[in-house]
């Protein structure tokens, strides 16, 4: 039989016997202090674990914000391209209708010029639509040396011996008379103030009667007043006299 009476022979009993070692240790730590060296190497798994899985999702956090941090630089890029695309097509849109334009101007100034060049022939047509019989066209030398005479500054003096068609003719009582003729594809405002304008310039100058007209294809809202009012006599130009032959 063990007896056991002192600390060494209690020390020395727990050597020889292990089972009763860990019956004094179970009775001394408890059941809860004896789990922990488990529960740590538990803890320490799991948290080695957990932080594989925070490595692992942070490392394909930056592959996904480096991709994105890409992709943005990619679509701005694109973004750019586009908008100098943007650029050069408004810039090619740009001088397309400036060419436009210019185009419509010449076009404009072409049948403007074959207008007035169809225009003068028709001096004879107009004369006798009014009933007047034609006799010759004012020369420039003519409408200059009336226009001085006005005492019209050089800019109105040269606009005035420019005028499309200034003309005289005879009525059935054998008088003369003027008559001052703007011409255009499509007849303005611009056409009957330069009509008015020269009209006047020929009856203060010559004292002698004086119809304003204006001749074209077609003529505008105001223009329609002022020859519907009997202002101003409108002659029709029939589109196919400006057609080439």
């Amino acid at each position: 039989m063990t007896t056991i009476d002192t600390e060494e022979s209690f020390l020395r009993t727990l050597r020889e016997h292990p089972e009763w070692r860990e019956a004094v240790r179970t009775q001394i730590l408890g059941e809860e202090l004896l789990q922990l060296p488990s529960q740590f190497q538990q803890f320490v798994r799991r948290q080695t674990e957990f932080n594989e899985i925070v490595a692992n999702s942070l490392e394909t956090l930056n592959r996904t914000v480096a991709q994105l941090v890409a992709g943005q630089a990619r679509l701005e890029a694109r973004q750019q391209r586009l908008e100098d695309s943007q650029q050069r097509l408004e810039g090619s849109q740009q001088r397309l209708e400036s060419r436009m334009e210019r185009i419509e101007n010449d076009i404009g100034i072409i049948r403007g010029q074959h207008a007035r060049g169809v225009g003068a022939d028709e001096a004879y047509g107009l004369a006798d639509d009014l009933g007047l019989d034609f006799t010759r066209r004012l020369t420039y030398g003519e409408l200059s040396k009336i226009g001085r005479a006005y005492g019209l500054s050089k800019g109105d003096l040269e606009s005035f011996r420019r005028a499309d068609l200034i003309f005289t003719a005879t009525n059935q009582q054998g008088e003369e008379i003027y008559l001052t003729v703007e011409i255009s594809f499509t007849a303005d405002r611009r056409d009957t103030d330069r009509a008015f304008r020269n009209a006047e310039i020929l009856r203060q100058q010559t004292g002698r009667q004086v119809i304003p007209a204006i001749m074209g294809v077609r003529n505008d809202h105001e223009t329609e007043e002022v020859t519907t009012s009997g202002q101003i006599y409108w002659h029709e130009l029939e589109e196919r006299q400006l057609r080439p032959e």
